[in-house]
């Protein structure tokens, strides 16, 4: 089919011009009756079943929400270019699945899929272009966390149980979650495109991966069905290229990205540590580790980096005038309530304000039971045998508190030994049985989420030991593979 200004590649909308080009298709903007605009998506069908996006477009054209793009129409077209029925359609999958036909120039087969849907001012992509023209590294986190949460509410809408398609409520997983994908129409968001729609619990397994692989979750990558937050995933890395500007990757060649999902080893440094820690529990390799939500995800960012006492109980801005390079040291599983309401001040003149309470530490830590205090010399030994213990029970977090704890009567050097030891066991308790298992990569993602206390050498050294064994493992499978 050529596509060019003019042309009425369905009856009554006339293309206007083009949006974009991919590599299955491209988008169009077109006038439709009654002289409104909207986006006309153009999918090439060649070589592969249509029946899967013809599912997808049912599961999800009576779905509707205020941040989720509506579908107003679309249509399958054969070779020349003439409009299919569903009916047709249906029969001829029905037919080919039976083997009755194989002649590439069936006049059922689909070939081309047109969807009509409402038409966005830009993606966050396009906005996130032009705020790197304006001199910023990304979007301006105020203004991105509003975005975040529109399109957090419309995924958790999508992937709600609660889409009666015919056997039952479902939820659905969009499975593409992207910038591009996130369409802003006015001050809000909007998500778009769901021709890679899954209906949870829908059997299918695959080993081809569907969707963008920079923001691809564990799970579909490696072909299994989506999970409940899978798009949770795709939404946390989203969030991390609009706000620094980058996606979380060291390399950006196909295989690494890839590792780096199956891994846990994505490039967060350009955040805050508080953003950080809120991004890898969203991108956990195990899904049921994620928020129980995209809103969830979204508010515990917001209380991040605003604090708090800045936000109103629907998770909006309850006061102005806020830097977006502010952080609060708050972390999000310390800040209490999931919302706070800002007091009214009264009519008449406002009392001089209260200060604001202090935020909780950054980095929640188990708290060790107390010492009886004594001279410094037997609470340094007390100390040490606090943490021998705690390490034996395999309390590890709790061990690497009492260190902590105990800084002001153990020396530098005794701190770094404790260290070690207490990371040594952990090696030993937690990592080795997942190197016994074969399980290298769920291996080297603990080594890498480990806590930071742990010296960075040792940790080196662990996946240095780690790696080699994955080596041999993978010669010897080798070896009897050719024995064979």
């Amino acid at each position: 089919m050529i596509l060019r200004p003019g042309e009425q590649p369905v009856p009554s909308y006339r293309l206007q011009e083009r949006l974009g080009r991919g590599a299955i298709g491209e988008v169009w903007k077109a006038s439709a009756p009654g002289g409104t605009s909207v986006a006309l998506k153009f999918v090439n069908l060649a070589g592969k079943p249509a029946i899967k996006e013809l599912r997808a477009l049912q599961h999800v054209k009576q779905v509707r929400h205020a941040n989720l793009t509506p579908i107003h129409a679309f249509w399958m077209l054969d070779p020349s270019g003439e409009v299919l029925s569903n009916d047709a359609i249906e029969k001829y999958y029905a037919g080919a699945a039976a083997g009755r036909h194989t002649s590439p120039r069936d006049e059922a087969r689909p070939t081309t899929l047109i969807i009509a849907m409402q038409i966005g001012d830009e993606s966050l992509a396009d906005r996130l272009e032009h705020c790197k023209r304006e001199g910023h590294a990304g979007i301006p986190a105020d203004e991105l966390l509003d975005y975040m949460r529109d399109a957090a509410k419309g995924l958790d809408f999508l992937n709600a149980p609660r889409h009666d398609l015919g056997a039952g409520p479902v939820g659905i997983q969009h499975c593409d979650v992207k910038p591009q994908n996130i369409l802003l129409m006015g001050d809000s968001a909007s998500v778009c495109d769901f021709g890679l729609a899954r209906v949870l619990g829908e059997s299918h397994t695959t080993s081809a991966m569907a969707g963008s692989p920079a923001y691809m979750a564990p799970e579909c990558i490696e072909g299994h069905q989506p999970s409940d937050a899978t798009d949770q995933y795709s939404l946390a890395i989203s969030y991390v290229e609009l706000r620094t500007g980058n996606l979380p990757f060291r390399e950006l060649n196909y295989g690494d990205v890839l590792h780096a999902h199956l891994t846990g080893g994505l490039k967060l440094d350009a955040l805050a540590e508080v953003e950080q820690h809120i991004i890898r529990r969203a991108t956990s390799r195990g899904p049921a580790n994620r928020y129980p939500s995209c809103v969830a995800m979204v508010k515990a960012l917001r209380r991040a980096i605003e604090g708090p006492s800045m936000t109103s109980t629907d998770g909006s801005l309850a006061t102005s005038g806020l830097s977006s390079s502010g952080f609060s040291s708050t972390d999000a599983s310390l800040a209490g309530p999931s919302s706070f309401a800002a007091p009214t001040p009264p009519p008449q003149a406002a009392p001089p304000q209260a200060p604001l309470p202090t935020p909780a530490p950054s980095k929640p830590s188990p708290t060790p039971p107390p010492l009886p205090s004594s001279s410094s010399a037997d609470t340094a030994d007390a100390r040490k045998l606090q943490v021998a213990q705690l390490t034996r029970e395999g309390n590890f977090e709790t061990a690497l508190a009492a260190i902590d704890q105990g800084q002001s009567v153990l020396s530098p050097a005794e701190v770094a030994q404790l260290r070690t030891a207490v990371g040594s066991r952990w090696f030993a308790h937690t990592i080795q049985p997942l190197v016994d298992n074969d399980d290298f990569l769920g291996a080297i993602a603990a080594v890498e989420s480990g806590s930071p206390q742990f010296a960075a050498e040792q940790k080196t050294e662990w996946l240095g030991e780690i790696k080699s064994r994955w080596t041999r493992f993978a010669a010897g499978q080798l070896k009897r593979g050719r024995s064979k």
